[in-house]
């Protein structure tokens, strides 16, 4: 779950468009709206089934394959198989794009 707590002067904005009868977009949903917008930015998870996007998470994590195996009670090479096929539905080329696009998306916490 998570909480997002919004400055006062936000919330009073968004309140006054709405009642004026215009629409309000905060910063962060505009921001990821222009991003979507952009080439390459929008990624279709739904293309993943929920095994590999559990994959693909836990590998943008930083998890190495073995530890997913393990975690998972599946084979190495199985968890090979997921990254090769979550890379290529996602067209990523790299292990680092994977997790570019993991970051960008807010799958994963950057620093």
């Amino acid at each position: 779950m998570r909480i997002v707590i919004y400055d006062p002067d936000v919330l009073v904005d968004a309140v006054r468009a709405v009642a004026a009868g215009r629409s309000y977009v905060s910063h962060d949903v505009a921001q990821k709206l222009a991003l979507q917008l952009m080439p390459g930015g929008s990624v279709q998870f739904g293309q993943l089934s929920p095994r590999e996007f559990e994959v693909f998470r836990l590998l943008a994590e930083g998890r190495s394959t073995s530890e997913i195996a393990r975690a998972l009670s599946l084979s190495q090479k199985t968890i090979s198989n997921y990254q090769s096929i979550v890379k290529q539905k996602l067209e990523a080329d790299s292990a680092a794009q994977m997790v570019w696009i993991a970051l960008r998306q807010g799958l994963v916490g950057g620093t």
